[in-house]
């Protein structure tokens, strides 16, 4: 699973510049080496923790301008 994991990345990264689900082919790489590597699990628990408070203050600054339009 690790080789798989390492290649899916790689290519992955290769996509992000040539056509492709480069973003998808990450991500399942990532998930592939973290059920291996207790780091990569710890890289993606934070990664997925700083994407939750990022979509948190995106949304509520999305109803404070929401806010401010309708006054």
């Amino acid at each position: 699973m690790l080789t798989m994991g390492s290649i899916l990345l790689v290519l992955g990264i290769v996509m992000i510049v040539l056509p492709g689900p480069g973003l998808l082919a990450i991500i399942a790489g990532g998930v592939l080496v973290a059920e291996e590597s207790s780091i990569a699990a710890r890289v993606l628990d934070r990664l997925d923790l700083a994407v939750a408070r990022a979509g948190e203050r995106w949304r509520a600054w999305r109803a404070r301008r929401r806010e401010d339009s309708v006054q």
